[in-house]
């Protein structure tokens, strides 16, 4: 189950056009504003960006002294935050929304724009580093436990079908216990209510469970099994049930 979310995201990739998913999760969900997007999780094809590169950038002299999008560069947005509601980023997830951005903005097919490609906002610094490496087109679409960002060497058009497949997937996910961690902060206030209700009535106040280290997120998480690991056959079962990005058929949103 810790490892559930990178098979979707790498999933994500295999089926379509896009060569990295990143997953940016709200913290903290149970807590007013303010609020922040921060890397939950994250997949690239290396191999794959690499060898886009060398064929479009044959013959182009200005392309030819890039270079490719380097693991470097992809895990550098990991030490991003955003602010919940501002910005590009922040306004997509807060309004529940998607954009696509293309490298060249004159390039888009004003037949499907949506309502954030009239935005103002700049986007994120790392982008323009990425579409110098190749990078033509990203996605942002607002899910379940916040946004997912995707990028591809390709243009890829707007897809409303995409964005509602993407939403169901994860949708899904939040549904299975164990795939995102809760918050070390949602959980200390959980457990300090308790105790304050305990405590008011008299009831003896239950010790803290033990906290493992999620192997996938890096949060903490309560006391897990050891010995309760899914096996290949289950996570095959679970993966089974998401939807398939590559599913074109109109499904209405849940």
């Amino acid at each position: 189950v810790n490892h559930l979310l990178q098979h979707t995201l790498r999933s994500i990739c295999t089926e379509s056009q896009w060569v990295y998913a990143v997953l940016w999760r709200i913290l903290p969900r149970n807590y007013p504003p303010p609020k922040i997007l921060t890397w939950e999780d994250g997949f690239c094809d290396f191999a794959a960006c690499v060898k886009s590169f060398k064929q479009s950038s044959s013959g182009d002299s200005e392309a030819a002294s890039a270079e490719p999008l380097q693991p470097e560069l992809f895990f550098k947005m990991s030490h991003e935050v955003y602010s919940y509601g501002e910005g590009l980023m922040g306004k997509v997830a807060s309004d529940s929304s998607h954009k696509w951005i293309f490298r060249d903005p004159a390039d888009q097919d004003s037949s499907l724009v949506s309502p954030w490609h009239g935005s103002l906002d700049p986007h994120p610094r790392t982008w323009e580093a990425q579409f110098k490496a190749g990078i033509q087109t990203i996605a942002i679409v607002a899910v379940q436990e916040g946004l997912l960002q995707l990028g591809s060497l390709d243009k890829v058009l707007e897809d409303l079908n995409l964005v509602i497949l993407l939403q169901r997937k994860f949708t899904y996910l939040q549904t299975i216990p164990g795939v995102f961690a809760p918050h070390p902060n949602t959980l200390n206030h959980s457990i300090h209510q308790a105790a304050m209700i305990a405590g008011s009535s008299g009831r003896k106040i239950p010790e803290r469970p033990p906290l493992s280290k999620s192997l996938n997120t890096g949060h903490s998480s309560p006391g897990v099994v050891p010995h309760l690991h899914p096996s290949m056959s289950s996570l095959h079962a679970l993966l089974s049930k998401l939807p398939s990005v590559s599913d074109n058929a109109l499904v209405p949103p849940p």
